[in-house]
């Protein structure tokens, strides 16, 4: 009995994929070579992004997912052929100041007034760690990603807020990703997997001004030649502190 070439089992997942993928709203698939390609909606909610790495991993290709723009639309992809490149030991690495740099904003959130206390402080953990993992992404070949990022308090109601009956205002965290890089969807399914009220969008036409990142002086030539970067908002959860009670030493 012969063995599936790489190409076949290509074909399959690619298959496969589009019969699961109805609910993401995909406008237009392609396959290319051993790259299973999904055009989506210009915004897409995390839920359809989990959704299609869930999708990925029941594959068994839950590392060799993407997201990216091409020609300025969002597409998700699966490369079946991918496999990480290799560290150099050549060059020597810096030192990874992304817990301090996070520390830094989530320290001047703090301190911005009132809404800020009543944040809970499993609340500003979460945050703090979404933003550490969001600072490491990487293209898939390594390449640097992040164009500038952002934290801000929001009240409900106001744009990019999670729905909250309790009134308590929540913390924003956005980002700008450089346009035309494929970007490790596992990377950025492990960053947000705690946020499940968030979206990424090409159209910045359909975010609030608030959330209108600077880009890099290459982003913004790639920008108006069509090559849009994404925008990515997580809203972060409220997260209940222990109790003092239960966070005390037993007597007994």
């Amino acid at each position: 009995m012969s063995t599936p070439s790489d190409a076949d089992v290509a074909r399959a997942i690619h298959a496969r994929i589009q019969q699961s993928a109805g609910a993401l709203r995909v406008s237009k698939s392609t396959l290319n070579g051993r790259v299973s390609s999904h055009t989506i909606p210009s915004s897409i909610p995390f839920s359809n992004m989990i959704a299609f790495q869930k999708i990925a991993i029941g594959e068994r290709c839950g590392e060799r997912t993407f997201l990216g723009s091409i020609q300025g639309e969002l597409v998700l992809s699966v490369n079946t052929g991918y496999s990480k490149p290799e560290s150099s030991g050549r060059k020597k690495r810096g030192a990874d100041t992304t817990s301090e740099e996070a520390d830094r904003a989530i320290a001047k959130i703090k301190k911005s007034g009132e809404d800020a206390m009543v944040v809970s402080n499993g609340s500003y953990a979460v945050a703090k760690d979404t933003i550490s993992d969001m600072l490491k992404l990487k293209g898939a070949s390594g390449e640097p990603v992040l164009e500038s990022w952002a934290v801000s308090l929001r009240r409900p109601g106001e744009y990019g807020a999670a729905l909250s009956e309790s009134g308590r205002p929540s913390l924003v965290i956005a980002m700008r990703l450089a346009g035309g890089i494929a970007i490790p969807l596992s990377t950025i399914y492990t960053a947000v997997k705690t946020c499940k009220d968030g979206l990424v969008t090409v159209s910045t036409d359909s975010v609030n001004k608030d959330f209108d990142l600077p880009m890099t002086e290459q982003c913004r030539e790639a920008h108006d030649r069509g090559q849009k970067s994404l925008l990515l908002l997580a809203s972060v959860p409220y997260v209940e502190d222990a109790s003092a009670e239960s966070a005390a030493p037993s007597s007994k």
